[in-house]
């Protein structure tokens, strides 16, 4: 499906955050899709476009998306390289 596809039926939904998330259509079921958004919605993060099947992020939300990817790259994706380095066994 190209970005500029609107899905139009959950099932589309479905594999359209499957390949945004990286994960296969059977890891993320409608429920659970259904939900999460529902959450983001609650929080005021995104909104729902009435006339599509799709979701605009506010600035709120956009504003909070930047401070964990910041986060993540800055902080924790270092921390965490630190811990899978193998270790060099030295012969005795």
């Amino acid at each position: 499906m190209s970005p500029r596809e609107t899905p139009s039926t959950t099932a589309e939904l479905q594999v359209a955050a499957a390949e945004a998330l990286g994960i296969t259509p059977e890891q993320c079921p409608p429920g659970a899709l259904r939900y999460e958004l529902w959450k983001l919605r609650a929080k005021g993060l995104v909104k729902s476009c009435h006339t599509l099947v799709a979701y605009r992020l506010l600035p709120n939300g956009y504003r909070i998306c930047l401070l964990f990817l910041k986060l993540f790259h800055k902080i924790y994706a270092p921390l965490t390289a630190g811990f899978f380095i193998p270790i060099q066994e030295t012969e005795p």
